[in-house]
């Protein structure tokens, strides 16, 4: 596996979401099947805004939509998520920047930064359940291309124990597997872009009951399922990687798990994940022989429109090539949903601990996010946040 880090410096970026300047909405519930029973086990609008979170869900049916399932041939849900903005980078002089980087101190515009389309729903066998979402990303050469981002079987056992199959995101960093439908700030964390293991291609096995859920995958390694042409079984950089992930719910309701948004209602969650992988033995390319074991730990709290989250998260890379490296980030958020009013006030503050032997002008990289969202519907929102990097 390789991953890219980059040197970090002082920036400011501001992020439009879902405004004026920029549009941004989720849409889902259009359904079709052989009668109105099929619609008993729709999607919500709330786990569409939430693209993907939409597998987890086939996954991690409850009881009643089991059941709800076995009444029906077959349906399918359409839904989507467009995320439209405008951002911009302001950089100040600092002496540890690369020869590489440009001389503007300033650049900013306008993008598409997601545009996801979700199917959905149960085939001729109503455990049989799938997941396709349809994506746009630069491809070579800077050219924008439409993937097959998120590919998913899922099979209900009963209504607790289900396995799956396809490519999506491993089970471990609880803000990635929500993802930007319901994240608070525009982007997701610097943390979450560090250590992600991002999407992979595997087999789960899923539990999940009143109280607890369980997610474990073996999989072809960190980043298997992304693009630019990995979808090889001989391509791959890793013998084998397992991730693992574990959910506990103290008060409140699944569906709350799945954004950052306080609906009133109280609820308590505490999670922790953890991924091992090894690279290719017996190869010529000295880089491949690796391992790597990272974990992560995370708790949310919400009530009355408050919700609190926080992260930790650590990375090991063992290369028989190179010295082994230990990376850690911590991550720190509030949001509150003000009463009767469609703002949403928020702050993030962040933290990467870079180990030393990477070289980097400083180690320690920390970033405040500050920003605001505006609910016009369940359906649409503006949101506006800067990003700041502290000096070290």
């Amino acid at each position: 596996m390789t991953r890219a880090l980059f040197s970090p410096t002082s920036t400011i970026r501001i992020g439009l979401l879902m405004a004026a300047v920029g549009t941004s909405a989720a849409f889902g519930g259009v359904e079709s099947g052989r009668d109105d029973a099929a619609g008993s086990h729709r999607l919500s609008t709330r786990d569409l805004e939430s693209v993907h979170l939409a597998g987890e869900i086939a996954a991690h049916r409850s009881t009643s939509e089991f059941r709800a399932a076995q009444e029906r041939d077959y349906g399918i849900d359409i839904g989507g998520l467009l995320q439209f903005r405008w951002i911009g980078n302001f950089r100040g002089d600092e002496t540890g920047r690369s020869s590489v980087s440009p001389d503007d101190d300033s650049q900013g515009g306008f993008e598409f930064r997601r545009v996801e389309l979700v199917f959905a729903g149960t085939t001729a066998d109503p455990n049989l359940t799938y997941v396709v979402v349809l994506a746009t990303e630069d491809g070579a050469m800077g050219v924008e291309q439409i993937i097959a981002q998120d590919v998913k079987l899922a099979y209900a056992f009963d209504e607790h124990w289900s396995i799956s199959a396809g490519r999506y995101f491993a089970p471990f960093l609880r803000e990635e597997l929500i993802g930007g439908g319901g994240s608070l700030p525009v982007a997701l964390s610097y943390m979450n872009n560090e250590l992600s293991i991002g999407r992979a291609e595997g087999v789960s096995l899923l539990y999940g009951n009143e109280n607890f859920r369980g997610h474990a995958m073996f999989h072809d390694g960190a980043g298997s399922g992304g693009g630019g042409g990995v979808n090889n079984p001989f391509a791959d950089t890793s013998d084998f990687a397992i991730s693992g992930r574990l959910d506990l719910k103290l008060d409140g309701e699944w569906d709350q798990w799945g954004d950052f948004t306080s609906d009133g209602e109280q609820g308590l969650f505490f999670g922790g994940a953890a991924h091992f992988e090894t690279g290719e033995t017996d190869v010529r390319v000295a880089d491949e022989d690796y391992t790597i074991f990272a974990w992560t730990a995370d708790a949310s709290w919400e009530s009355d429109g408050w919700h609190l989250f926080a992260a930790v998260a650590g990375e090991h890379f063992d290369n028989d090539q190179s010295a082994n490296m230990d990376n850690i980030g911590v991550v720190g958020q509030v949001g509150y949903r003000m009463a009767d009013s469609p703002y949403e006030p928020f702050a993030r503050y962040e933290a990467m601990f870079f180990d030393d032997t990477l070289g980097y002008a400083e180690d320690t990289v920390s970033i405040v996010t500050v920003g605001v969202n505006y609910h016009t519907t369940s359906y649409l929102k503006f949101g506006a946040d800067v990003v700041w990097a502290l000096d070290p």
